[in-house]
């Protein structure tokens, strides 16, 4: 993306993503991204977008695992988000991000700008049910991480983000 100066003269913004084999989606590496008017998605900012991560690893969305839950629906009402709100939300899978025994998993990241006014990712544990999407989908409408306060329904599916393994 870029952004006029102070002085006006347009430059790259730094956009930030997850390294790969990074359980911490707070690690990031940082490369320039070009938009056109400094915007995308509907016009609105790249500061705006909530990014949601869902866990499909060894345990989360294995059927075998949790034969009650409908793990592609889930998939599918997630990315429905990014219908919903093209350029608010962006939905993507991960391989295990590791509270293997709290699955499914579900990190919703804050945006660029709420992050830079000190907000972090929430990690969901045992995401399996239709209705903590409900909910979740709502959070992200109201802005999520750092704009919305968490629904209490969430809030009981906080875990805390795993440690990375030393090597």
């Amino acid at each position: 993306m870029t952004t006029p100066s102070a002085t006006g003269r347009v430059g790259p913004l730094p956009v930030r993503h997850r390294r790969r084999g990074s359980p911490s989606l707070d690690r990031a590496e940082e490369r320039t991204v070009g938009l056109i008017d400094g915007r995308e998605g509907g016009g609105l900012r790249h500061d705006d977008r909530v990014r949601v991560t869902a866990c499909r690893g060894c345990c989360c969305g294995n059927a075998d695992k949790h034969p009650d839950t409908d793990h592609a629906g889930q998939l599918d009402r997630l990315r429905a988000m990014v219908v919903r709100r093209p350029g608010r939300v962006e939905v993507q899978t991960s391989t295990c991000l590791g509270p293997c025994a709290q699955a499914n998993v579900v990190v919703v990241r804050p945006s660029p700008r709420a992050r830079r006014a000190g907000a972090r990712a929430v990690w969901l544990a045992l995401v399996r049910d239709p209705g903590i999407l409900e909910v979740l989908d709502g959070w992200i409408a109201g802005g999520g991480p750092g704009v919305a306060p968490i629904p209490p329904l969430l809030e009981l599916h906080v875990i805390s983000a795993p440690r990375p393994a030393r090597h």
